[in-house]
């Protein structure tokens, strides 16, 4: 290959970008492009260069022919666009391309409102994600009209876990700590030029800093699509399920019927006495698991969640009744669960949730063969010896 990427430093950071390039240099890699997350290097003859950057008039755009002209004039030469700047190289005999330090200060100030522009979008888009969040938990009471906000924020932690808030928090922190510390690393360049007394920082130290902090950003993207990808739904056999010692089967309530078996998250299980034909497309059974029929096929819904943090069970059993139900569940006492609500008003359809310990079941079944106390006797053996 003739060609290298390494990690590129951050467009704020002029002293040590310039240092970084020469050192490239002096070991026969020369840098040909500047992108955001990498910056390409070719390979070639080792060369005592030293780069300087030159303030863009816009962001990401080409220098003008006319300054390009003079600088080539110089001994200055284009190398490649970098964010807010141009960079050019020239031999270290050549004459500095920036000799009056007030003129270069006046030159960066345009870069520096920018990068102030670009903390206030940033701590704009956090407040704004904010609001949107408390709008949707607390004013709209979030998942379903019938929650409260406590109900709300619980089922939702319950439902994704402290993972996925905990990587969005970082990667918000992350993000708004990045534009913090470009303005003020730029800004304290840009006094040091005024006062003319640019320091060079250690350039190692400088470089480990950022690639640690390139694998940090790298990290939580991974981490947050590796969670994102376990939350969606899925559809396999019941009996592949690690939690399925935990479900409901419809031959149970049901044994004269033939089974068809379908897996979403969600955790669904259907069965009929002659043709399947149930609303459950957004569970994702297979569409080879589903036909035409005359609706009449007994089915079994079931949600299970083991919960896991600091989270109230009573309140998150009481969520998800109220989420699933198509009615109202009513609390009632039964012997070695700690919480159980109920509703068997309409014929032939039952509906539980029953909480022991950490774990927390939600029943819907839709039959005409087992009563309500044979489901929750079923739920309930299922909760306690596991």
């Amino acid at each position: 290959m003739n060609h290298l990427y390494r990690f590129s430093l951050p467009g704020w950071a002029v002293v040590q970008q310039q240092e970084y390039y020469s050192a490239m240099a002096r070991r026969g890699l020369l840098i040909d492009k500047y992108g955001t997350w990498l910056t390409r290097f070719s390979k070639g003859t080792p060369s005592n260069l030293i780069y300087r950057l030159d303030a863009a008039h816009r962001r990401n755009s080409e220098p003008e022919e006319a300054q390009r002209q003079f600088y080539e004039s110089c001994g200055w030469k284009f190398v490649c666009k970098a964010d807010y700047f141009h960079l050019y190289c020239a031999p270290e005999t050549a004459v500095e391309l920036h000799t009056d330090p007030q003129w270069q200060s006046q030159t960066l100030v345009p870069v520096k409102k920018s990068l102030r522009s670009e903390l206030l979008w940033t701590a704009l888009e956090v407040i704004f994600w904010c609001l949107l969040a408390w709008f949707n938990f607390f004013v709209m009471r979030g998942f379903h009209d019938d929650l409260t906000a406590a109900e709300t924020v619980a089922l939702f932690f319950a439902q994704c876990g402290f993972v996925l808030p905990l990587l969005l928090l970082l990667l918000i922190i992350l993000k708004v700590n990045h534009a913090a510390i470009a303005l003020y690393g730029f800004s304290r360049y840009l006094r040091q030029i005024r006062s003319e007394n640019v320091r060079s920082p250690s350039l190692k130290r400088f470089l480990i800093l950022q690639h640690s902090m390139s694998a940090v950003y790298i990290g939580v993207f991974l981490a947050l699509g590796m969670t994102l990808f376990c939350l969606m739904p899925r559809s396999v056999p019941l009996g592949q399920e690690p939690d399925g010692q935990y479900l409901l089967h419809l031959e149970q309530l049901e044994p004269d019927v033939t089974i068809f078996q379908g897996r979403s998250k969600l955790g669904v299980e259907s069965g009929q006495t002659d043709v399947i034909n149930i609303p459950i497309a957004s569970l994702q059974l297979d569409n080879t698991q589903l036909s035409d029929g005359d609706g009449n096929s007994p089915w079994l819904f079931q949600h299970y969640l083991r919960l896991s943090g600091p989270l109230d069970p009573s309140l998150v059993t009481q969520a998800m009744s109220k989420y699933w139900s198509l009615g109202t569940l009513t609390p009632i006492e039964v012997s070695g669960l700690d919480y159980a609500l109920i509703d068997d008003s309409r014929h032939g359809m039952v509906e539980l949730c029953v909480c022991k310990g950490r774990r927390i079941l939600f029943v819907q079944y839709l039959g005409y063969q087992a009563s309500a106390q044979e489901v929750l006797n079923l739920a309930q053996q299922i909760l306690t010896t596991a």
